[in-house]
């Protein structure tokens, strides 16, 4: 299924979509989307009384720019590198037409006009209660949170780091109370920036939002576009300018390897990658016992060899304290001199990236033990101090440039947006 965006003519003049032209230009963007990094406009709401906020078209302008709707529901313009503008996703009529949507309804305004809501999808959406918020917190440092299996993968380069391409970053998704709740930090676009609660946004301070259905305006010739936008932060491209080929940008292959997956509510995470169902698979050949009386084959018991690559899809799919022991006792029963190929992935167990919580010292000691015999101790203690990509000082000298050079940029860009409607 092809996710695609809307276009300017999809939004202003004769040609917009009647759903458009029902429900008006300015578009509601999520709690999620503000905390990764949307550019909000103060006082802007909706015609449903949500906050506004630019949102990306799949159109360019002259100069290389692409076409924004804006806070206020004009058109804008922003460079493609640029990170403040949120995605609301849209389908196409082809696409739709092969959909069966949940809880079609009627919303009629006071215009006296209507438009058609369907749900489809769910994602993570509007923040937590500071209460729930606050609970859901304890019980992830201690580490207590059942994880469905399900992860969301937003960027995690800086707003402001233009040279950067996506840097893919998959956060969790938890089951609490009977509803499901994923863990983003905070990295708004500006001081100030508050949720639909009122919380003001710190920088780096985790929220928690729950996964809610995704509410799609159903337009009559059958294009569908989301009511909200949902995520931010994802550069349009990592080009200088935009020649209006959509389907040669950073965006649309996001759109298509990430957000069209992890939108769709899959039963199959939960029974796929439940703990019984990660022992059988990738487990089971070479792990036999219980609690601390087990064996471990390197070799296989049918003869297939444990390999890093067998490791790298564990630490991809899970960060559980039994199933890392697990990993790294295994490593440990190869021979010394053969250890050193399942760096990488001993690496990853410890990677703050990954995970911010800490694994248990027993843990940390088979770590510490592996990293000494395979000559990367050093790398190991960096990972462990969250320093994993840590450089040095003339590549830290040259970043520091890139990074003011980058907000000169940025400010240029700021200053040539223009409302143009």
């Amino acid at each position: 299924m092809e996710i695609t965006l809307l276009k300017e003519e999809d939004v202003w003049g004769d040609s917009a979509l009647e759903v458009i032209q029902a429900y008006g230009t300015r578009t509601g963007i999520s709690d999620a989307a503000i905390v990764l990094g949307t550019f909000v406009g103060y006082g802007s709401r909706n015609s449903a009384g949500v906050t506004s906020g630019c949102v990306w078209t799949a159109s360019f302008l002259e100069g290389g720019s692409l076409c924004v709707v804006g806070a206020f529901g004009k058109e804008f313009n922003f460079f493609p590198r640029t990170r403040e503008a949120a995605v609301r996703p849209a389908l196409s009529a082809s696409a739709t037409s092969k959909i069966s949507p949940s809880n079609v309804r009627e919303m009629r305004f006071g215009n006296g006009k209507t438009v058609q809501i369907c749900e489809y999808g769910a994602y993570p959406q509007t923040v937590a209660p500071e209460s729930i918020s606050q609970e859901l917190e304890v019980q992830y440092q201690k580490n207590a949170l059942k994880p469905t299996g399900k992860n969301y993968t937003f960027d995690s380069a800086e707003l402001e780091a233009f040279d950067t391409g996506f840097t893919p970053r998959n956060h969790k998704e938890y089951m609490f109370n009977g509803k499901k709740y994923v863990r983003i930090e905070g990295k708004p676009c500006s001081s100030g920036t508050v949720l639909s609660d009122d919380r003001q946004i710190q920088e780096g301070v985790a929220y928690w939002f729950e996964v809610q259905p995704i509410e799609w305006l159903m337009d009559p010739q059958g294009t569908w576009v989301t009511r909200q936008a949902l995520f931010a932060g994802v550069q349009f491209d990592v080009k200088e300018e935009y020649d209006g080929n959509f389907a040669n940008t950073t965006m649309y292959n996001y759109l298509q390897q990430y957000f069209a997956k992890e939108m769709e509510a899959q039963k199959e995470f939960t029974e796929t990658l439940s703990r019984l169902a990660i022992r059988n698979r990738y487990f089971s050949n070479y792990v036999s016992g219980f609690e601390n009386n087990k064996d471990f084959y390197p070799a296989g018991k049918d003869g297939q060899p444990f390999t890093p690559e067998k490791a790298r899809a564990i630490v991809d799919i899970t960060n559980a304290p039994p199933f890392m022991r697990d990993l790294l006792k295994l490593i440990a029963a190869f021979p010394k001199e053969k250890q050193g190929q399942f760096k990488d992935a001993v690496l990853t167990v410890f990677d703050k990236e990954r995970d911010e919580r800490d694994q248990p010292s027993e843990i940390v000691l088979l770590g510490k033990k592996l990293a000494v015999s395979g000559g990367y101790e050093k790398e190991l203690n960096q990972v462990l101090q969250g320093k994993r990509n840590e450089t040095n000082y003339s590549d830290t000298a040259q970043n520091s440039f890139t990074a003011q050079r980058s907000f000169d940029v940025r400010m240029i860009n700021f200053s040539r947006k223009s409302e143009r409607r």
